[in-house]
């Protein structure tokens, strides 16, 4: 009897610390409210669920908490802004969070701060925050998602981001602002229409391990000229891929040479182009410009000299004849 109330003693133990582990270890207090976020817990790490704001909070500049209930926050889910009321206008995020959601529910949201301790931009991650101008992506992040930034209309710069080796589709599709975006070294593919729309985007690099341009990938934007590093890089085969008017700059016998000779577009030779992105043909350009100027100029001196010459000849020969009237017998 009294190995069997021991064993049972024991039994009753284990189970309570097991609840115990569950409790600080496991999931705890699931849909739990603190302020305006709900969130739970697992591993001991705090998950933000969703935030709630009063229809009074307008133009809010949120700050979101490194610790919720004790625990630390590591994550923000997909669904969190979704039940918000207020106007988010800022959204600071804490060095603690490794994983980002979704903001495509905040259309006024301006400006955001990514910690160096996030991997990832998820799909459809700032869907039409169409008033979010800039952004800093740090070196931790390795990817963006598809149509991560898709219909960001204000977005004309993105900065940083050089340990990107993904870039999904349609990811800046509609930046219909981008001007500032320099394609990280590290990317290998550039996906589906994921330039497409970027009608203010002007010139673009091709980075050297780029195999790939997608069907698309820049239709309809505003390429003055695309340059590719690699004789190598695959283009798909459409006349969309590349608009009409972009120069393309490659190798010669390149892929891109290829793709620019089937489709009718300009092509230069990148041996040709300083580091600048200067081609000889604009150098020559330019040299015969400021020669056709310089010799106007010189024109126009000479014949300004001309004048003051001719000017100053009459002038002598007045003073002259005017010396051999006083001389003459009255």
């Amino acid at each position: 009897m009294i190995l069997k109330h021991n064993k049972a003693n024991v039994i009753m133990v284990v189970v309570m610390v097991s609840l115990i582990l569950t409790c600080f270890c496991g999931q705890v207090l699931a849909d739990t409210w603190e302020g305006p976020f709900k969130y739970t817990v697992t591993g001991g790490e705090a998950r933000i669920n969703a935030y709630y704001a009063s229809n009074s909070d307008e133009g809010i500049d949120l700050i979101i908490p490194h610790v919720l209930g004790g625990f630390p926050v590591t994550s923000i889910a997909e669904e969190t802004f979704l039940l918000r009321k207020g106007t988010i206008r800022s959204i600071s995020i804490p060095i603690s969070v490794r994983e980002l959601g979704s903001f495509s529910g905040l259309p006024a949201l301006e400006k955001i701060n990514i910690p160096d301790s996030v991997t990832q931009l998820n799909e459809l991650c700032f869907l039409g925050c169409s008033r979010l101008s800039t952004i800093e992506i740090p070196a931790s992040v390795e990817s963006i998602g598809e149509g991560a930034f898709l219909g960001c209309t204000a977005l004309w710069g993105v900065f940083g981001g050089n340990g990107i080796t993904s870039i999904g589709d349609r990811a800046f599709f509609g930046c219909s602002s981008l001007r500032f975006f320099k394609i990280p070294e590290g990317v290998t593919t550039i996906g589906d229409e994921t330039f497409a729309g970027c009608t203010s985007m002007r010139s673009i690099t091709i980075p050297e391990r780029i195999t790939s341009i997608g069907k698309d990938a820049f239709l309809g934007g505003g390429l003055n000229t695309i340059t590719f590093e690699s004789p190598e890089t695959e283009i798909y085969d459409s006349e969309d891929t590349i608009p009409r008017a972009t120069k393309i700059i490659g190798n010669r016998f390149s892929n891109a040479e290829k793709y620019a000779k089937k489709y009718d577009r300009a092509f230069q030779d990148i041996n040709e182009v300083n580091d600048e992105g200067i081609t000889t043909q604009d150098i020559m350009k330019t040299a015969i410009v400021l020669l056709v100027l310089a010799c106007f100029v010189l024109v126009l001196i000479i014949a300004r000299i001309s004048r003051q010459n001719k000017q100053l000849l009459k002038t002598i020969e007045d003073s002259g004849s005017a010396v051999e009237k006083a001389n003459l017998p009255g």
